[in-house]
């Protein structure tokens, strides 16, 4: 019996397919949303598993341990440079006490050992991976935040300088995820109250460590950038609110961290000698350093042994990166918010450049997480734009772009692994501390 007129739709298929077409489509899409959050979520537990194996190793350092006294006795000269009320609220002229507030519950509960001092900077950072990725999801799209979330699991340079949480590093890492996030929910919603969250956010960041600033200077360049592009209609429309509430958040942040700044000559402290111009003292330690933070042999060559930079994954990035930002701009793959983190990521790699005590593995590591998304990017766009229409090509490439970026951190991960094994470790993260502070 032929279906009747109300159960056809316009283009003559019966009504009830089309439901059930429409049933399994939305099943398929829930499905593999939570497959892949449910792989997303196994990696960030297999990430901290990871970074649990021989915690221990190596020994303890002088960065990581400073926040301990002011998380536990408090006692006076001891890493506590200034407190309110009896709280300390600056463990150094240029470092806030925010990590010590992060670790005093830990310590409080489990003593102070070296599993406590380093896992609330592993699952703070496994927690920001996910945060980071949702936000890439939102800004950009979901391929590239897979992409981003494969190349972050095991990234040598975030996996093991937040593992050793010298810098400190996963707090400014927590805070870079933290304020991507705001900004996707500002594009999202054009509420003034991400507006304000995205001041917060960062004004931690910088009472974290006053170096972050130079973040916020990245941020805040590519976001006028933006603003002036879009001209003085943008006063007029829904941004108009966000966008002020934004730039009174800012110029309050910036008050405060100039009269700080200032008051305590923050400028004296680090003061390095250097003969000739300033370029020619950092520039030699950038390009090395650089290579080493973004192909992952940096905090090996700091904390284990010798270990050459590999030279041929710096390389591969760069040029990923350049794509990412180049694709960003071509109207057919543009992309405002990677073009924005390019920016952004440039601007932190600049300051890192001419600042001439930024010569530590955790300075050149700035530019990251920003620079990985727009690298990944330079991937998604890049297979879009050549396989045009064909999904399949672009989901073999997607798959193998992860499992190779997966195979590198890994096998590195493994060299890391081994070392430590071995026992091996410079002088200064010598296990030996441990016998001191039992004698």
């Amino acid at each position: 019996m032929p279906p009747s007129a109300g159960n056809v739709a316009p283009d003559g298929v019966p009504v009830r397919s089309i439901a059930i077409q429409r049933l399994s489509t939305t099943a398929r899409r829930v499905f593999n949303d939570r497959t892949v959050w449910l792989l997303i979520g196994l990696a960030l537990v297999l990430r901290t598993v990871l970074a649990y194996r021989h915690i221990e190793r190596p020994g303890l350092q002088y960065d990581e341990t400073l926040f301990v006294n002011a998380a536990t006795d408090r006692q006076p000269g001891l890493f506590i440079f200034k407190e309110m009320a009896g709280v300390p609220m600056m463990v150094f002229p240029y470092i806030g006490a925010l990590k010590s507030w992060l670790l005093a519950p830990a310590f409080s509960l489990f003593d102070v050992r070296p599993s406590t001092i380093r896992l609330p900077p592993i699952a703070l950072t496994s927690a920001a991976i996910g945060v980071l990725v949702l936000s890439v999801r939102s800004l950009v799209d979901r391929r590239t935040a897979l992409l981003v979330v494969a190349a972050l699991v095991l990234d040598s340079s975030v996996f093991w300088l937040t593992r050793d949480d010298v810098g400190p590093t996963a707090i400014e890492f927590a805070c870079k995820c933290g304020a991507l996030a705001c900004v996707a929910r500002i594009v999202a919603t054009r509420r003034m109250r991400w507006s304000f969250a995205l001041v917060a956010i960062l004004t931690l960041g910088t009472f974290n460590k006053l170096n972050f600033i130079w973040t916020v200077n990245g941020i805040a360049a590519a976001s006028a950038v933006l603003v002036l592009a879009q001209g003085r209609s943008i006063l007029r429309g829904p941004w108009r609110r966000p966008v002020l509430a934004w730039a009174a958040g800012m110029t309050a942040l910036y008050g405060v961290f100039g009269w700080y700044y200032l008051h305590f000559d923050i400028g004296s402290y680090n003061k390095v000698v250097h003969d000739g111009s300033v370029l020619s003292y950092t520039w030699p330690q950038f390009v090395r350093g650089t290579n080493a933070a973004l192909s992952g042999t940096a905090f090996h060559e700091l904390a284990i042994g010798p270990m050459a930079p590999h030279t041929a994954v710096t390389l591969v990035l760069l040029v990923l990166f350049a794509a990412g930002t180049v694709l960003s701009l071509l109207r057919p793959t543009r992309c405002w918010p990677v073009a924005a983190l390019s920016l952004a990521t440039l601007l932190v790699a600049a300051q890192t450049l001419v600042i001439a005590s930024a010569t530590a593995p955790w300075h050149y590591a700035g530019p990251l997480p920003y620079g990985t998304i727009v690298a990944a990017y330079g991937v998604t766009a890049g297979l879009r734009l050549i396989a045009g229409a064909r999904t399949r090509v672009v989901r073999t490439g997607l798959v193998a772009a992860a499992l190779a970026v997966i195979a590198v951190n890994g096998a590195l991960y493994q060299r890391y692994q081994h070392d430590l094994d071995k026992g091996r470790q410079t002088t200064i993260w010598t296990p030996l501390v441990y016998k001191v502070n039992e004698y």
